[in-house]
């Protein structure tokens, strides 16, 4: 059985901030799973991602489906002439 939706991503940045929108218009996972306690491998990677790269991602329950939000700062200081 095939289930069809829509998947969607938006980077953009803010300051020196980056903010990645992941999302699916199909209801993939219950509301009270969270990336912390997932048998799902995908976001497994993606919680061990944004800890080494000490951001966050969190669950947009304000929006129809399954939808992260995934942010991080730049790593690296400005570059200074």
């Amino acid at each position: 059985m095939m289930i069809k939706g829509n998947t969607y991503r938006t980077c953009k940045t803010e300051q020196q901030s980056y903010i990645a929108i992941l999302g699916t218009t199909v209801k993939a996972f219950p509301r009270v799973s969270t990336t912390k306690n997932t048998k799902s491998l995908g976001l497994k990677l993606i919680h061990n991602l944004s800890r080494q790269l000490k951001g966050s991602i969190n669950r947009d329950p304000t929006k129809k489906g399954t939808n992260y939000i995934f942010k991080f700062s730049d790593m690296q200081p400005p570059f200074k002439t």
